[in-house]
């Protein structure tokens, strides 16, 4: 049985990761850790709420800790019960010390990370990718998935193909967490260089492995820069895709917020973004 954990914010608490999180474990069949991340150097609020004429009063300081406090139990509660209805096999963790530390500590041990794309586990609002999330795709140590702020039901796959070993690795991990999406339609693109041919790299290969999992599988190959083509293909796909991306430990990662690529994706379209690097 694998095990799936989303991160949650029992004070900005998303309601579509709950939801994506207990409507993909109760397909997979998978266990669920709903990991709330109760950091306590993390409030709702900023220090000079609690100050008055005086200095910053112990009194007021007390309240808001009491009600982020109630809150975080409240955002615990509601997964709890919600997860009891969809008659799942889970459980909770509250995470008390430094939120990325914490839950890169939770990757280690577990299957796959479903998170919001907009948690930042900061009363600061900030641009996506936040400082947090950019530390927990560079070091997760089990594939992840980026989550849009609206559930959708997935209907179709979106494999990104370089021909690099990332890729496959992540098109494997992929296969081996969603069994159930076989009979999904998929198309695989793959993005060649002007002075390529277009023949897919390892293709016999590929194809061999690609019809063991996917029933419904596409080919396309198109040339051009890799980022540009792959926003043009999505602009015309199913508002109900996943697309699958691979990563090298940070360099990829680095290079795709550095062209801008994942927050493009994440401006234009609802689409959860899988990515697994070795």
């Amino acid at each position: 049985m694998n095990k799936f954990i989303v991160a949650l914010d029992g004070l900005r608490y998303s309601e579509s990761a709950a939801r994506y999180a207990l409507e993909w474990t109760k397909q997979s069949g998978a266990f669920l850790s709903g990991i709330f991340l109760d950091d306590p150097t993390y409030t709702s609020f900023k220090i000079y709420e609690a100050i008055d004429a005086d200095g910053i009063s112990d009194l007021t300081l007390k309240n808001l800790r009491k009600t982020d406090a109630e809150k975080r139990i409240e955002s615990a509660k509601d997964f709890s019960k919600k997860c009891k209805e969809a008659g799942l096999q889970y459980n909770i963790h509250h995470d008390r010390h430094i939120a990325v530390h914490d839950l890169i500590l939770e990757t280690r041990f577990s299957d796959l990370l479903l998170i919001s794309r907009d948690e930042t586990f900061s009363h600061h609002e900030q641009d996506f990718p936040s400082r947090f999330l950019r530390e927990i795709m560079n070091d997760t140590e089990c594939p992840i998935v980026l989550l849009p702020n609206t559930y959708k039901a997935v209907e179709k796959i979106i494999f990104f193909y370089d021909g690099n070993f990332q890729s496959a690795y992540s098109m494997r991990q992929f296969a081996f967490l969603f069994p159930h999406w076989s009979e999904l339609p998929c198309t695989l693109l793959s993005v060649r260089s002007m002075e390529e041919n277009l023949h897919l790299p390892a293709n016999r290969h590929l194809k061999e492995w690609m019809h063991r999992h996917f029933k419904q599988i596409q080919y396309q190959i198109v040339k051009g820069i890799p980022e540009m083509e792959l926003l043009h293909f999505l602009q015309v796909e199913t508002p109900n895709s996943i697309v699958v991306m691979g990563a090298s430990r940070r360099i990829m990662l680095l290079k795709w917020m550095r062209t801008g690529l994942l927050e493009k994706i994440m401006q234009q379209f609802d689409f959860p973004v899988f990515i697994a690097h070795p």
